[in-house]
């Protein structure tokens, strides 16, 4: 009697079946597709926290002298918001046409001896006075208003930028 009841219901079970069949295979591939996704970000995290991350700064300052003279600078600064520890080298800034222009006249002022090693949480930084940066954008052809980058490079050859800051010379 089964017998019968089945093989006169087979076409019913196996619509059943297949729908049940088809419910358990989406379920299966969005959890698939959710630990792909998963992965995915681990991933991602996995590679930041093994890639270098430098933050650039760069900015006008006012330095007090001892003499009660203020002295007009800018500051070219690094900072390592990484997880792994970076050497840069000496900063210098980019110009508008790409090319970069380093400091003959030295620094007014550094907090490091380059290269420098920035272990995370740690920065560097230097003052360079405005008439050493206006004298060496001129001697590099450019005059009135641009806009300038101040940047470090590391030992690998990977440049970090800060935003561009409109200069006048």
């Amino acid at each position: 009697m089964a017998m019968q009841w089945l093989n006169t219901n087979s076409a019913a079970i196996q619509a059943i079946s297949t729908v049940v069949l088809v419910l358990v295979t989406s379920w299966y591939a969005l959890r698939a597709h959710q630990l792909t996704s998963l992965t995915n970000e681990q991933l991602k995290l996995l590679r930041k926290s093994q890639a270098p991350d430098i933050g650039v700064s760069f900015c006008g300052a006012l330095v007090p002298m001892g003499d009660g003279q203020i002295v007009d600078v800018f500051s070219v600064s690094a900072a390592n918001k990484g997880l792994l520890s970076v050497t840069v080298d000496s900063p210098f800034i980019q110009l508008p046409d790409r090319r970069t222009m380093v400091f003959p006249g030295g620094y007014f002022h550094s907090d490091s001896i380059f290269p420098c090693r920035l272990e995370p949480g740690e920065g560097c930084s230097v003052l360079i006075t405005v008439a050493e940066l206006t004298s060496g954008l001129n001697k590099a052809g450019y005059s009135g208003r641009i806009k300038i980058r101040g940047a470090y490079r590391d030992k690998i050859g990977t440049m970090y930028l800060s935003e561009p800051f409109e200069a006048t010379c």
